[in-house]
Parts: structure tokens; sequence; C-alpha cells
């Protein structure tokens, strides 16, 4: 079967691409509403899939071809998952409650096949619908968490789980920036000029990038000095993790997008130092030491004095200038 005869399924093998964990049909509804807002016109990364073929072309893709996408099983979860709100939306799609496709997951039976279709999505020609693509991911995952907090019970906040979609907005949200590198390893910013009435947060990739890391990150997951992640959640690795990728995004991108673009080391500037306004350079620099450090404590595999004295003295000097 040569899928390249339909445009549509293309259309919907890249959007499936770019969600590892499988993307439900209700939410391929709402980021095909969302992508039919954007101007210009020529920008929309769906030429031919929209919401009304949507299901059609699926239900024939999968029954073609179960060996390229499947279904998955419901990944409901009781406390957070289990009511449905559709029209907090705003979108009449979602008022469909009667498909048995709404809530199972559809993705790549192979992940290889889908690492393929993800290579070919973020080609040079293709990086501005790349882009785009998960810009609307990560707004719908943020709708889907303010939902979510809205009618959660606090008990079930004891657990990193609640914070699922949150996490899905750092995942899509930082590779939605298309951010360039100069020789020297200072990052800047390359925006895609574009507008979208669906998007609640900012245009402007600098001032997402900042929006998303002061507010979503910052004040709303890590709450200082509760400092969530590490302190409540005992999540160290996950917290370090998700530091060296709001300053390297990069990191993110499909290996054939990244080739050909600098990706600085840690002893070069980051995008900490150069979007960030906290305007203290020194606690900036001293964080990416630390982090850099904490790094290499994972690959040591044992404890090494010198390397713990350097992170003890890192940490506070951080915490004194910040």
């Amino acid at each position: 079967m040569n899928t390249c005869r339909k445009p549509e399924w293309i259309e919907l093998l890249t959007l499936l691409s770019a969600a590892p964990d499988g993307l439900r049909l209700q939410t391929m509804k709402h980021l095909l509403s969302y992508a039919a807002s954007i101007e210009p016109a020529k920008l929309r990364p769906f030429k031919k899939l929209t919401v009304w073929n949507l299901e059609q072309e699926l239900n024939e893709l999968v029954s073609l071809a179960p060996e390229l996408i499947s279904r998955l099983g419901s990944d409901r979860f009781d406390g957070t998952d289990e009511a449905q709100h559709p029209l907090e939306f705003g979108d009449q799609q979602t008022l469909r409650q009667d498909d048995n496709n709404q809530d199972f997951p559809f993705c790549f039976s192979l992940p290889q096949v889908r690492q393929q279709f993800r290579e070919v999505a973020s080609s040079a020609e293709n990086a501005t619908q790349y882009h785009l693509i998960h810009r609307l991911l990560a707004e719908d995952a943020l709708n889907q968490q303010t939902i979510a907090l809205r009618h959660m019970d606090v008990s079930s906040m004891h657990s990193i789980r609640p914070w699922r979609r949150m996490l899905n907005v750092f995942f899509h949200g930082l590779q939605s920036i298309p951010i360039e590198f100069s020789n020297n390893g200072d990052p800047h910013k390359s925006e895609i000029k574009f507008k979208c009435s669906a998007l609640t947060s900012p245009i402007e990739f600098s001032a997402y990038w900042s929006w998303i890391y002061l507010f979503l990150y910052r004040r709303i997951l890590e709450r200082p000095p509760a400092w969530n992640l590490s302190r409540f959640y005992g999540l160290d690795n996950l917290k370090s993790e998700l530091l060296q990728l709001f300053d390297q995004p990069l990191r993110l991108w499909p290996k054939k997008m990244a080739r050909g673009r600098f990706v600085p080391t840690s002893d070069r500037h980051g995008l900490f130092e150069q979007l960030t306004p906290l305007g203290n350079r020194t606690a900036i620099r001293c964080l990416s030491r630390l982090l850099s450090s904490m790094v290499a404590m994972q690959f040591c595999k044992r404890k090494n004095p010198h390397i713990e004295r350097f992170i003890s003295a890192n940490w506070r000097h951080y915490q004194s200038t910040e």
C-alpha cells in the first residue's frame, strides 16, 4: 500500500509522529481546529486533513494498515480522567461522546517507523510546520491541564501523575521554538510570523520561552521555595533534565533537524543566559555549571568527592546570588 497516494494520510501520520505516546481522536480534532485558525493560510500544517474527514481517514488507515497504526487501550486515570468536560474546550466537536474512539489513543505500531516519519516531518522544507504542530500540541496540553486542575481532588496531587499534561507542555513547547545558534554558541531567536486565534499563550517565541519557564515551570509546578519536583516528589533527575532542556531545546529535536545547527556545550551560553529577564548572569552561569556537574556524576556510577564539593560550592553560590 502506497500512503503517498493519499495526502490526508501523510498529514495524519505526520501529526501522530509528533506524539511519542499517541493521540486521542478528540485531541486530534482539537489540533485540526486550532490549525484552521492559523494565518497566513500558507503556514497551516494541514491542507487536506480536516476535522470533518479525520475520523473517516483514520479508520480507513487503521483497517488497511494495522501494522502501521494501531489503537491502544484506554488511558483514563481514576481521579483525573474519569469526567468529560467538553463544554470547557469551547469546541463543538468535543460534544460527541458516543464514539468509542474518543478515549483510545492511536499511535505507530513500531517506534522505528515513527522515527522515520518524524525525520521527514522535520526536514528543512517542513521545519516551520514542525514547530507549529508542536506549538498546537503544547496549547492543547495546556488546556487539558487547566481543566484537570479545575476538577481534580487535592489528594491526587501526592503523585506527579496529575502533572502529566504540564510535562507535555514543556516537551512540545520547547520543540516549537525555532532557535538558531551562532558560531560562538550564542542562541538567537528565529521568529515565525503568524497569528492564531486559538492560542492563549504568547505568540512571540522568545516571550513564549520565558512564559513557560518563569510562569508554568517555576510558579505553577515548582512554586519556590517549595521546589516541588525535588523536595515533594523526589524527582531530582527529572528536574535536572527539564532544566537542561530549557537551556538547550535542540536536544529534543530529531537528528536531521539538529544536524548543521550548533549545539552549545556546557561552557558556552544557553537560553538561560540569553533569554531570561532575571538579570543575574552570575547565578545563571553558576546554575549551568551545576547542571553540567550533576550530569557528569550520573555517568560516573560512583561518588566523586571532588565533584561533590564542586556541586555544593556552586549550589551555595547559586542560592546566594539568585
